[in-house]
């Protein structure tokens, strides 16, 4: 091959890469920070758009989505979610006040069986996952805070549910993170969300 032509190669792979690769400063995570919760999230994410409440329902409403509306109506404080499939998503409600951690985490699994439609004490949003199957339970802590881990998969087994409730203040201030995905995609997802979860600030 002559040095033409070694030049004119050279030049087609330079383009190549200037065309299909992006530069290292586009890859860096991005930061979420809104009233006192803050975390960092994956730079191909974006800010999912803010749901608002049913018609006729009140802060103290349960928000109770089935499997077919929890596809897309994951009423929350702030959410993000994956640019190339929506329906991977990170969300973050405020639940309100509680007796203890453990009555939200009974309600839960009492609610998502079927068996209670309405969480009485005063109470924000909180998504509650119908017919799903608990994979598995347990208690952990987020940056100091109390908090309660379980791991659920959908009725039709089509998706991955983590939800974690946050003990901020004993008593008064509760949170319910939701993470959500694709059965098919929860072990390559997972890294994603604990890549959030370990960055969560709740001030």
């Amino acid at each position: 091959m002559s040095r033409k032509h070694l030049l004119v190669a050279a030049g087609l792979i330079i383009i190549f890469l200037i065309i299909f690769f992006k530069p290292p400063g586009d890859n860096k995570p991005k930061k979420f920070s809104k009233d006192n919760v803050s975390f960092v999230y994956p730079a191909d994410w974006e800010e999912a758009p803010s749901l608002t409440y049913p018609a006729g329902w009140g802060e103290t409403n349960v928000t109770n989505v089935s499997e077919e509306l929890g596809e897309m109506l994951n009423y929350s404080m702030f959410s993000v979610r994956d640019t190339h499939d929506k329906k991977t998503r990170f969300d973050v409600l405020d639940v309100g006040s509680a007796s203890s951690l453990e009555e939200l985490v009974n309600f839960y699994k009492s609610a998502r069986s079927g068996k209670t439609s309405y969480y009485k004490p005063n109470t924000g949003l909180m998504i509650i996952h119908e017919g799903s199957k608990i994979d598995s339970e347990n208690s952990l802590t987020i940056n100091g805070m109390r908090a309660y881990q379980i791991i659920s998969t959908s009725h039709s087994g089509k998706y991955k549910y983590v939800v974690i409730f946050i003990e901020k203040i004993p008593g008064e201030k509760y949170y319910q993170i939701v993470f959500s995905c694709k059965i098919e995609k929860f072990e390559e997802e997972k890294k994603n969300f604990e890549f959030i979860i370990n960055s969560l600030k709740i001030t």
